[in-house]
């Protein structure tokens, strides 16, 4: 069990291990397609997706999803400057209050 799971961290190009360069994301279904890759087919890191898309990520290819808010605060130089790269003031808003809802959340739960 623990292989498989270690093994579908890895980029699917270059090899590398895509949690432990903390580049564990999610983008919008029409790029990873873009990219020639299918739902639940492997990991990419960003490096690759970008020479597979063959442009650079900016802020408008990643959803407003929870991973990538804390990816913000947690993520590889490189996939943190692509998070942000763009961003509106609206879309950094809807990424904090994100991570505040789970912060509530956890806090409900602890009491």
């Amino acid at each position: 069990m623990y292989w498989r799971a270690r093994n579908r961290a890895r980029c699917v190009d270059c090899g590398c291990n895509t949690v432990k360069r903390r580049e564990y994301y999610f983008v919008h279904n029409h790029v990873w397609r873009k990219a020639r890759m299918q739902k639940y087919t492997g990991m990419l890191c960003v490096r690759c997706l970008e020479a597979r898309l063959g442009r650079s990520l900016t802020s408008s290819d990643f959803p407003r999803t929870l991973l990538n808010a804390k990816n913000m605060i947690y993520g590889s130089k490189i996939l943190k400057k692509r998070i942000k790269d763009g961003i509106t003031e609206q879309g950094l808003n809807e990424m904090k209050n994100i991570v505040r809802k789970l912060n509530i959340r956890i806090e409900t739960l602890k009491t």
